[in-house]
């Protein structure tokens, strides 16, 4: 007569040990299953995840990564007649915003924006005077655009609180002769305000994030599915 004693289960650590020992961890079946593309894929995803800087490779920040950002895309022009056009434009309050800034003109403009919600310049304000106040209060953005007509200035920034912000030239004498407008964040814009094209982007970590609960959830869902492998019979 024999007496059967259970060997303790040993768990592999790796995904090599998980490979080799598939028939002794939960039987062939689920060995087999373990060699399935969804479960290498989502190990691979995993290490994606985890792993630091080298070669062609890069850093993924999962913690707090946010899968799903809003981008507003806003297309403003600055023309020979010192005129943005359009002179305003409409965001959302904590989207990102993708701004394109094409040169019409054959000499230089800027578009600065103020970084102050509700607060206009007065016409009496000269280049100098917008020159010391955006020294004081630096501004959500300030490009240089050139004296190429046809040439494209981009700039990426988070749309302010709430509010209305002025953006307007530096150039001498042009904000004087009207090279201004407004950017409105989260206010009800008028009829002729360009809104902006409005997409969601998925960033890189969401994404792998997203594949690899997905895998995982399709290995657990398939392992349920493979039937208990049969009791071994004590020798006689």
């Amino acid at each position: 007569m024999y007496e059967l004693v259970a060997e303790p289960e040993r768990c592999p650590t790796s995904l090599g040990g998980i490979l080799r020992h598939g028939s002794r961890f939960g039987g062939p079946a689920k060995g087999r299953l373990l060699r399935t593309p969804i479960f290498l894929t989502a190990f691979l995803i995993a290490g994606l995840l985890v792993q630091g800087p080298g070669v062609g490779s890069a850093v993924v920040p999962v913690q707090g990564v946010q899968i799903l950002t809003t981008i507003d895309y806003v297309n403003v022009s600055a023309t020979e007649q010192t005129l943005f056009t359009p002179s305003q434009v409409a965001v959302t309050p904590g989207d990102l915003v993708r701004l394109t800034i094409t040169q019409l003109a054959d000499f230089n403009h800027t578009f600065t924006l103020s970084p102050l919600a509700n607060f206009t310049f007065t016409s009496s304000n000269t280049s100098a005077d917008l020159s010391a106040f955006f020294h004081a209060h630096p501004p959500l953005v300030n490009l240089s655009l050139g004296s190429v007509p046809g040439k494209k200035s981009y700039a990426n920034f988070t749309a302010p609180p709430k509010g209305s912000y002025e953006f307007v030239c530096l150039e001498n004498g042009h904000f004087r002769q009207g090279m201004h407008g407004e950017l409105l964040s989260g206010v009800a814009a008028p009829a002729n305000v360009v809104t902006p094209i409005t997409t969601l982007d998925v960033t890189i970590a969401g994404a792998i994030a997203l594949g690899l609960a997905v895998g995982i959830l399709a290995v657990v869902k398939m392992r349920r599915r493979v039937p208990p492998a049969p009791p071994t019979q004590p020798p006689t």
